[in-house]
């Protein structure tokens, strides 16, 4: 696997190069760049196979890099300082990112993560989804990209009931009586969609409070409005109904 690091500061270079020489066999070449004219240029004649891309660079940023990109072919991965805004972005887009200071352990699972998906030929609208989110943010609660094994489907939250745990992975029960299946576990998209009115009523559910109709009390429920049925736990039934009460 060949490997660009776009970032604009030489020690971040330096480590990462040393970390993925010292803890990724997967990757055969190593190349970097400190400027997005740079990295233009190497990801054209070096062709990387997955491109490690900072946020923040000299004269501009690495969403600047990817609106020249025409038909990019590699896998991305995000490098960051914590800013929860780009983070959203990027988690909303089903794009990786890494945070500063980073973890070896993360890099590796992300350079694994890129070698199981080189075939991946979703790049394209991802990057288009995630540039659409950073230029329009008062239109980003709209859509979320959620990623099988096969596809990446671009779906609005207000066609999503309800997300249910299943060991490390979490199905997503749409209207139209669709589901999806992603290998993200829930606790992740409880933090992606809590703000934007979702509640995790159950360690294996997260319901949209738009969806539902009404609150079971022999069964210890809710009804929503594809009438589905959703346990509430003991323990978190008394918050759940006070913040169904709150809705406007």
């Amino acid at each position: 696997m060949k490997v660009l690091i776009v970032d604009n500061e030489r020690p971040i270079r330096e480590a990462f190069q040393a970390m993925l020489v010292a803890f990724c066999p997967e990757v055969s070449v190593i190349e970097t760049a400190s400027t997005i004219d740079d990295g233009l240029a190497l990801i054209r004649h070096f062709q990387p196979d997955l491109l490690l891309l900072d946020v923040e660079l000299d004269g501009g940023t690495g969403f600047d890099l990817l609106r020249q990109l025409t038909d990019p072919s590699f896998q991305l991965v995000f490098i960051t300082a914590h800013d929860q805004y780009a983070i959203d972005a990027f988690r909303f887009s089903a794009i990786d990112y890494l945070l500063k200071p980073i973890d070896p352990d993360s890099l590796v699972q992300s350079v694994q993560k890129a070698a199981k998906n080189l075939k991946n030929q979703h790049l394209a609208a991802q990057i288009d989804f995630l540039l659409t989110r950073v230029a329009h943010p008062a239109d980003a609660h709209k859509r979320i990209a959620i990623k099988d094994s096969e596809n990446i489907y671009y779906v609005r939250t207000s066609e999503i009931y309800y997300c249910e745990a299943d060991g490390g992975y979490t199905r997503f029960f749409l209207e139209n009586s669709r589901s999806i299946t992603v290998s993200k576990n829930l606790k992740e998209y409880e933090q992606l969609l809590e703000p934007l009115g979702f509640l995790r009523v159950h360690n294996s559910f997260l319901v949209n409070r738009d969806k539902v109709l009404r609150f079971d009390k022999n069964a210890e429920s809710l009804i929503l409005e594809g009438q589905q049925q959703v346990p509430i736990s003991h323990r978190k039934k008394e918050q759940v109904l006070r913040l169904l009460e709150q809705r406007e």
